[in-house]
């Protein structure tokens, strides 16, 4: 069984950061503060997104892995490998591998 590198985690919105508009990322991502807009990795990269108890997204996440532990309030969509934490909260359609 194949798992994420949570190793390859290079960017970060924190905690104080609220971002209005769409993030668009390649590598890894995690997420503690907002954001309102789609969260979206790079095509054809192996991208990894975390959000974290802390952190909330409005908007469509995509990516090739996905760790959810935070809020996401629209659709959901994974390549390969999504985990769901005991505090994710997603309002929206899921769909992975």
């Amino acid at each position: 069984m194949k798992t994420i590198e949570v190793t390859k985690l290079s960017s970060l919105i924190a905690s104080n950061v609220h971002v209005i508009g769409d993030v668009l990322f390649s590598g890894g991502l995690r997420i503690d503060g907002k954001v309102d807009g789609n969260v979206l990795g790079k095509r054809g990269d192996k991208s990894l997104v975390v959000i974290s108890e802390h952190g909330c997204v409005s908007g469509r996440v995509a990516a090739h892995d996905a760790v959810i532990n935070g809020v996401v309030k629209g659709d959901l969509e994974v390549d390969h490998f999504l985990e769901l934490q005991p505090g994710a909260r997603v309002s929206g359609n899921i769909s992975y591998r």
